[in-house]
């Protein structure tokens, strides 16, 4: 399917952008961290070329997966057990992820059946260190490891100077319109709404007035759906090397808890990563989602609620414009306290 960009700043500007392609999935989040026998790993080594040989053949693994994991386990302390199965889950996610010869969409579908198969399953941890991330509602979340707990910037620490900030409190400073077959935006009770109104374009905003910025800034913003598909993107764009964003980044949640990240090279966009719903991302209409991106040169991070999602690097610096972004017709987005910081 073809994907176009409507970009709107008074102006709008309408470019082609040919089908969105698939280049990667993010192992990271299935590694265990465990430490595996030499013999051990070797006969999971085994296991795991035979799936892999299975699915470049196009056959399916569901069932056979299961088949090798119970083989290994075989004898196996209930302890190492699960050790042995999130590690053999994770090296079988790295041959597919790496793979030129696996099609970019199985790559998803493998990815998914991968995370779905490894749910509630952690690798058990000493009592004394232990640290486990915190939920926005306090609750301890076990399957956040130390790792991945934000920096103490993301928590609230000195973020340096304050580059934009934009409440969306007052309206005149960026247009309220309508954008004929393609969107419309507004203030909405101190939030800004961007509407995909198209038949079957994308919609973004520009924010080209709030400045150019350098490869090392933190943004944050608020994020809101309002209303339509629950399982298409909308977030922040960034990066963006010229003023109609024919070159730049997307960092996009999900309704249904899923995140993207989106490059876009000459207007040809490619998914660069997916990661499925994480715990700390609130789903369904009216949840509100603070999305934080750290840049540094070629290197993005990005936290929702406080909490590490996941990591990215560009093969160039990511600097420039920001922008507002409703991938589909129908999404109904809100954005509030938008801030860049260096």
């Amino acid at each position: 399917m073809n994907r176009r960009f409507i970009f709107a700043l008074l102006i709008f500007v309408l470019n082609a952008i040919p089908g969105t392609s698939y280049s990667q999935v993010d192992c990271s989040a299935l590694d265990p961290r465990v430490s595996i026998s030499k013999e051990t790993e070797g006969k999971i080594s085994g296991s795991v070329d035979t799936l892999y040989k299975i699915v470049k053949a196009g056959g399916s693994i569901e069932g056979r997966m299961k088949e090798e994991i119970i083989n290994l386990q075989q004898g196996a302390a209930t302890d190492a057990k699960i050790q042995i199965k999130l590690r053999a889950v994770y090296l079988f996610c790295g041959m597919v992820a790496n793979s030129p010869e696996i099609p970019a969409e199985k790559k998803i579908l493998l990815f998914n059946l991968m995370i779905k198969d490894t749910s509630g399953e952690q690798t058990p941890e000493p009592a004394a260190g232990k640290t486990a991330a915190v939920d926005a509602k306090g609750k301890s979340n076990g399957a956040d490891k130390l790792e991945n707990k934000p920096s103490k910037a993301t928590l609230g620490g000195s973020t340096g100077n304050v580059l934009f900030k934009e409440n969306f409190n007052k309206s005149g400073r960026w247009p309220q319109a309508e954008f004929p077959n393609s969107g419309r935006t507004s203030y909405q009770n101190g939030w800004y709404v961007l509407q995909n109104t198209s038949a079957n374009l994308a919609f973004l905003f520009r924010l080209n007035k709030a400045g150019f910025f350098p490869p090392s800034v933190r943004i944050q913003v608020d994020v809101r759906l309002n209303a339509g598909p629950i399982d298409k993107p909308f977030g922040l764009l960034l990066g963006a090397a010229d003023e109609l964003f024919a070159n730049a980044y997307g960092v996009l949640i999900r309704g249904d808890g899923a995140t993207e990240i989106i490059r876009w090279s000459d207007n040809t966009g490619s998914l660069e990563l997916y990661l499925p719903a994480r715990q700390q991302i609130k789903t369904g209409y009216g949840a509100v989602n603070s999305l934080v991106i750290e840049i540094d040169e070629a290197n993005l991070t990005y936290f929702i609620n406080g909490v590490q999602v996941g990591k990215y690097k560009s093969p160039d610096k990511i600097q420039g414009y920001i922008g507002l972004y409703t991938n589909d017709p129908g999404l109904d987005v809100a954005f509030d306290n938008l801030k860049v910081t260096q």
